[in-house]
């Protein structure tokens, strides 16, 4: 299946142990016609079946990185593993503590397959920390140093609760 086309393939069952899938051709975003049936079911009101749908996208998904995994194509496998963590999130009752989490651990590292979402969170808990300590205070060298009441350039008060 080197090269083919698989956009919109139903690979539900399908055994792909030992399948080439090298620059096979996916759906955008990688997204399985089982995880977008489950979606239409839930626009329709229909929980049940968008669960089954998603039980299956989860099935598909899981098969294709094992497939790619298997093969040492560990490039290739990354996509699939965010899309089956998606699927289980949506498996998850809404509002759940399980849920809330997952769902914030896919904004904040996106599962591991996304550094950049790590890297910026990193940089947003350091801002979000120079902003906190510079409402409390911090005690520098030369005094004090708030985001108020300082003698010198707000810029540089910035500066330093940022270092």
């Amino acid at each position: 299946m080197k090269t083919a086309n698989l956009a919109g393939a139903y690979l539900l069952g399908a055994n792909l142990e030992g399948t080439q899938l090298e620059n096979a051709k996916w759906d955008k975003n990688y997204i399985s016609i089982n995880e977008r049936q489950a979606e239409a079911a839930l626009r329709a009101g229909d929980r049940k079946t968008a669960l089954r749908k998603y039980k299956e996208a989860e099935e598909i998904y899981r098969n294709i990185k094992i497939t790619n995994r298997s093969q040492g194509r560990g490039r290739d496998e990354s996509p699939f593993f965010y899309r089956e963590m998606v699927v289980q999130r949506k498996q998850m009752p809404p509002f759940s503590i399980r849920r809330l989490w997952s769902k914030f651990i896919d904004l904040t590292t996106g599962y591991g397959e996304k550094p950049l979402n790590v890297v910026l969170t990193m940089l947003c808990d350091i801002v979000i920390a120079a902003l906190f300590y510079g409402l409390i205070g911090v005690q520098h060298a030369d005094g004090p140093l708030r985001l108020w009441e300082t003698d010198v350039a707000i810029a540089q008060v910035i500066f330093n609760l940022l270092y």
